[in-house]
Formats: C-alpha cells, sequence, structure tokens
C-alpha cells in the first residue's frame, strides 16, 4: 500500500506543477526556479516510484521475482483456515529455471512450466504472450495467452486446454498480488474461482516465500445473470524456495 500511495503523490505533484504553469503570469526568475525544482523533484520522485517496483526481466515479472533469480521451485499444500497445513503431502509442485538473463530456460530438465521446451511468442517488449506445448496424447497444443499492466505485471491469463479455456483476471496491491478471478465455462454452467493471497514471508529481496491463499469455487448459469452460488471454500499454503545468481 506504501508504494501505491507514493506513486499516487508522484501524480498529485504532477497536477500540481501543471496548475501552477498555467496560473502563472508574467516571466519571474522566481517563479520560473520553483516551477523548474518542483518539476525536478516531481521527476526523482516518480522515478524512484518505477525504480522500487522494476524488475530484472519481463520474465521474472511473469512469475512476480524480484533480482538475479536462477531457480524458483513452489510446492503448495492443504490447510484450514489458520494455515495449518493438512498432512504432509504436496498438492503441486512446479519449478521455473532462468538464464543469466533472467529469461525461462526452456530447454533446462528441471523446468516443470507444463512441460518441457514450451513454445513461446513473445511481444515486441520481450513478455511473453503466448506460450503453447504439443500433447501427443490428444494430438492438440494447449496454450495460454497473457495481457500485461503497465508495471510488466500480469494483467489477464486466457489458458486453452484439451477440454475447456479459463480466463483470469489479476489484482495487485502495487506489485504485490491480492487477488485473482478465474472463469471457465461448460454445459450451462459458468463456474468461477475466487483466490485471495496473504503474504506471510518474504526474502531479502522482498519476495514472498510463504503465502496464504482463500480459495472460494463459485458455479453460476450461462445466462449473463452474473449471479453465482458458493461451492466450497478452500485453504492453501504456497511456499517459494528460491536460488539467485547474485
Amino acid at each position: 500500500m506504501k508504494k501505491i500511495l507514493n506513486f499516487a503523490f508522484a501524480i498529485s505533484l504532477v497536477s500540481l506543477g501543471a496548475c501552477t504553469n498555467s496560473n502563472v503570469n508574467g516571466n519571474s526568475d522566481g517563479a520560473d526556479s520553483l516551477n523548474s525544482d518542483s518539476a525536478q523533484m516531481t521527476n526523482e520522485i516518480a522515478q524512484n516510484v518505477v525504480d522500487d517496483i522494476k524488475f530484472a526481466s519481463p520474465d521474472l515479472a511473469l512469475f512476480d521475482l524480484h533480482g538475479q533469480v536462477k531457480t524458483c521451485a513452489y510446492s503448495s499444500n492443504s490447510c484450514d483456515k489458520d494455515g495449518n497445513v493438512k498432512g504432509n503431502y504436496d498438492l503441486e509442485e512446479r519449478n521455473y529455471v532462468f538464464d543469466n538473463d533472467g529469461f525461462i530456460d526452456v530447454k533446462s530438465k528441471e523446468l516443470s512450466w507444463r512441460m518441457n521446451d514450451p513454445k513461446l511468442e513473445r511481444n515486441d517488449s520481450k513478455q511473453i504472450k503466448k506460450a503453447s506445448w504439443y500433447v501427443s496424447d490428444f494430438g492438440c497444443d494447449v496454450y495460454e495467452e497473457y495481457t500485461y499492466n503497465k508495471l510488466g505485471l500480469v494483467a489477464t491469463a486466457d489458458k486453452t486446454g484439451i477440454e475447456n479455456v479459463e480466463s483470469i483476471k489479476y489484482e495487485y496491491d502495487a506489485d504485490k498480488l491480492v487477488k485473482t478471478v478465474s472463469e471457465s465455462a461448460g454445459e450451462g454452467s459458468v463456474f468461477r474461482t475466487v483466490r485471495t493471497y496473504k503474504i506471510m514471508d518474504e526474502d531479502s529481496k522482498g519476495n514472498w516465500t510463504r503465502r496464504f491463499i482463500k480459495e472460494e469455487m463459485e458455479m453460476g448459469n450461462d445466462d449473463g445473470s452474473g449471479k453465482y452460488e458458493l461451492l466450497e471454500t478452500n485453504y492453501l499454503l504456497e511456499e517459494r524456495n528460491i536460488v539467485y545468481y547474485e
């Protein structure tokens, strides 16, 4: 929240500078100096805010990772509403590998992003706009398509699987993910999953290493009414083990 407030403060200073310039009459050296100093201060504050949430590469931004990350291993477990893990088993394990420039190493045998050797398509900013994998058992591709916000963070993801299509929207507090809403349709019904995230631990780079997830699964009619019925509520504890080049 602090970063959002700082960014809003920077924007308000820009507006204040614009108003000051429009109301000054004449060419007073004092006024020009004041306006120049104000503009410089505004630019410095705005730049500091941007630098504070800058990522080393588009791929590291996609996975919400700061610093020169080499590998990032995820694990998630079912837990109760207080964060106590149920049993000693992982619901899901994922491992991501990055090269020295911070880009996904698609050839790495350690990579578990769906399956090895995904085909990646990038936009002009070198962000991954589409990742696809060929599933030989079914003779077709599965793929994910991404859009990004102004900070380079994922705004939406559309995932096309073998039997369904899922659309996900992401919400942030500055650069911290706080909520996702995913929707998929089938057999006259719309299924929605709302996940809210709470960071429990971070490392020295500002990367979360442990977070709590509340997951609400809902179902509605495919009639555009926007009405949903809560089916179940689950709780997850997700952890990341991050290794850096530095």
